[in-house]
């Protein structure tokens, strides 16, 4: 899966960096109003709100151009955008509310879907025929696919052992303005680490569309 990835990577860089520098810029002015208050409470959790869809939109937008260009779906099969954005919303809310309650139902649940989105974009799947579809394929590999997720994660937070005693505190780094190194640094590693977490669920699907017995046809 990692493989995959990385070779789904080097191949879209070009897709994946635009993916990256819009979420990039999205956050950042959500950042600026948080920090200048430009809202209220209720402002604030809006756009918040209104971020996290654009980011999903974008992120759907960028991965069905991907997976056109590497033969996972044909041109001319249309992607479910909106059967993508409600699995999107709904994964989220599944998630958010099993991490609430105790963190491996959450857990659980992320694995249990986690190529739902992705059917949507490639097989003209509603929402309920992508999530039933990412249970039945994912069931008995979520183990693996875990793993691979861990591994991204210790890439994620392994800069913040030295950019966090550097800035002085967790707060600190947080609170620094992007245009200072260290700032910049942090933001620069959101960036690429968004586009890591993009490819890998890409590179997650193509593995499993490969793997399992012509996948390929039999959800075309």
């Amino acid at each position: 899966m990692l493989g995959e990835s990385v070779a789904i990577f080097w191949r879209n860089w070009p897709l994946l960096l635009l993916a990256g520098l819009l979420e990039g810029l999205l956050q950042f002015a959500q950042n600026v109003e948080n920090r200048e208050r430009l809202a209220g409470l209720a402002g604030i959790v809006l756009a918040g709100l209104l971020v996290i869809l654009v980011q999903m939109a974008v992120q759907g937008i960028i991965a069905r151009s991907v997976f056109v260009r590497e033969g996972i779906v044909d041109a001319d099969v249309p992607p479910r955008f909106g059967a993508y954005m409600g699995v999107s919303v709904l994964v989220l809310l599944g998630i958010v509310f099993g991490m609430v309650l105790l963190i491996v139902p959450g857990i659980m649940l992320a694995l249990r879907w986690a190529l739902a989105a992705n059917f949507t974009l490639t097989r003209e799947m509603g929402v309920r025929e992508a999530m039933e579809a990412s249970r039945d394929t994912t069931d008995g590999h979520r183990g693996e696919i875990f793993g691979t997720y861990v591994v991204l994660g210790l890439l994620t937070y392994a800069p913040l052992l030295v950019l966090v005693p550097m800035a002085g505190g967790i707060r600190a780094l947080d609170s620094l303005e992007p245009w200072t190194v260290l700032g910049a640094i942090r933001e620069a590693w959101s960036v690429l680490m968004g586009i890591a977490g993009l490819a890998l669920g890409m590179g997650i699907f193509s593995t499993f569309v490969e793997r399992h017995h012509g996948l390929r046809e039999v959800f075309a």
